[in-house]
This record gives structure tokens, C-alpha cells and sequence, in this order.
């Protein structure tokens, strides 16, 4: 099932940026790629903040009279919640009304790239059942806005009611503010629950291409040789969907 958290907005324009082998790979499984949170090059996703380690610590300080006890309830919690960065597996989305020319230089290298344009409505709606296994239950995905936090001196909200464990997945430090991210996140609790091996890395979520596809980016700077390539990875799939130059192609009037 697909939970829209509350406080976004489902007609939120939102971008991922690509290279042409991703491209090619999303059209080709016609699939969204999740992956594992621990792949990120941010080692504090999924992380509580200070607020928070102070409540986790006064629990166990209070009810357990053996230091040695304490010690180890809190060490065996934080070793679960960190597993929980290999089990929760994560698309990432940028939120705005227009392109974005930092999200150009970090994805995309020489223009060999696109943008695809969607919604989070129409991204939500495109996703499929996902299941691990056939056999094993269906697995909830959760689509919200990532909050930035002074992971120091803030509280972390209660943002995905749904899921409290999966909650820090949704909250990201002050530093990465630039990257205004909707993610939709999937952890594999079902899965979990039938104790199989969850995947280290990432997985692919079935999805409907024609759906949330509402028109493709090409990279700044792209020729016609980059042009022709994604009008046949396109029309290969029969994928018809607007395929326009970058806005920041466009030429200025002094």
C-alpha cells in the first residue's frame, strides 16, 4: 500500500535526475530503483537526534538497577535501529517548479543525462505492489517531504505516524537543505517478518512508466547525438511523453 504523508503537497512537482545508463535501466525494468539507505554517502540517515538519544538513554537508567545492563540495552537499541538503514530502501525526488542546475552538475556528467518531471500524485499512483516474494506479503511504501534538523539542539518530530520506526528516514542535518528531497521509502517489514535475507543493496519497484512520466529533461548542453539517443530509448518503449530542451539552454536578452 502507498501512504502519502500528510503535510506535502500530492501536486508537488518533483525531478530525479539521470544519466543514460539509469535511463536506460528504469525503461528497460520498468521500474523505480530503491536504494538501500546505507548506500547513501550520508552515514547519519536514519540517525536520532541528540534530543532523542537523551530519552533513549533515561529509560534504562531508570528502570535497570545493573550498569552493565544499561549499558547493553542501549548498545543492542542502536545496533537495531542502525540495521534498520539496510532494510529501508529509499527513491530519491527533488522538489521544485523548476530545474535545478546544482542537481545537473551532481547527476549528470558532459549532458549525457535527462530529468524526468512528475508529481508526487502521479509517482504514488504509477507505484506498484511490491513483494520481496511472491509468497510474502505486500510491503508498504511511504511517500513525504524530508524535514532538516540542527541534529544538536532539535526535537525530531513525529513525522511518519505510520511507522515510527521508519520516522528518522524522513528527517535529514541543515546541511543538506539544498537538496530539498521527497523520497518515498519502503522498509521491508514483511519480509523481515518471514526471516528471510533482505538485499544489502536496492531493489526495483514495479511501476507504471506512462503514469507518473509527465515529460523528460534533456541535459544542458545536449546535441543532437544526445537527443537522438533518447528519442529511440523512448520510442523503444513506446513511452510518449513530451521530450524537451533544458530551460537552462535558453539564450539571454541584454
Amino acid at each position: 500500500m502507498i501512504h502519502i504523508l500528510e503535510d506535502i503537497n500530492r501536486d508537488e512537482v518533483i525531478w530525479r535526475y539521470m544519466d543514460f545508463p539509469k535511463l536506460e535501466s528504469l525503461l528497460n525494468d520498468e521500474a523505480v530503483y530503491f536504494a538501500s539507505a546505507m548506500q547513501f554517502g550520508d552515514e547519519w540517515e536514519g540517525a536520532i537526534t541528540a534530543i532523542e538519544q537523551r530519552r533513549r538513554v533515561a529509560w534504562p537508567e531508570r528502570a535497570l538497577q545493573d550498569t552493565g545492563l544499561q549499558t547493553f540495552h542501549i548498545k543492542s537499541l542502536s545496533k537495531a535501529f542502525r540495521q534498520l538503514a539496510m532494510m529501508t530502501k529509499i527513491s530519491c525526488w527533488y522538489a521544485s517548479e523548476y530545474e535545478s542546475e546544482a542537481m545537473w552538475k551532481l547527476h549528470v556528467r558532459q549532458g549525457k543525462g535527462i530529468a524526468i518531471c512528475t508529481t508526487v500524485r502521479r509517482l504514488a499512483d504509477s507505484l506498484r505492489t511490491f513483494r520481496l516474494r511472491p509468497e510474502y506479503g505486500e510491503e508498504d511504501i511511504f511517500v513525504g517531504r524530508v524535514q532538516y534538523l540542527d541534529y544538536d539542539t532539535e526535537k525530531m518530530p513525529n513525522y511518519c505516524v505510520h511507522d515510527s520506526m521508519l520516522n528518522p528516514f524522513f528527517f535529514k542535518r541543515k546541511n543538506f537543505g539544498h537538496e530539498r528531497e521527497v523520497r518515498a521509502a519502503l522498509p521491508l517489514r514483511k519480509a523481515h517478518e518471514w526471516g528471510v535475507d533482505i538485499p544489502v543493496d536496492g531493489v526495483l519497484v514495479p511501476a507504471d512508466l506512462e503514469k507518473f512520466v509527465t515529460e523528460v529533461r534533456l541535459a544542458p548542453g545536449s546535441g543532437d547525438q544526445e537527443t537522438d539517443t533518447v528519442c529511440k530509448l523512448l520510442k523503444a518503449k513506446g513511452l510518449l511523453c513530451p521530450l524537451l530542451r533544458s530551460e537552462m539552454d535558453r539564450k539571454p536578452t541584454y
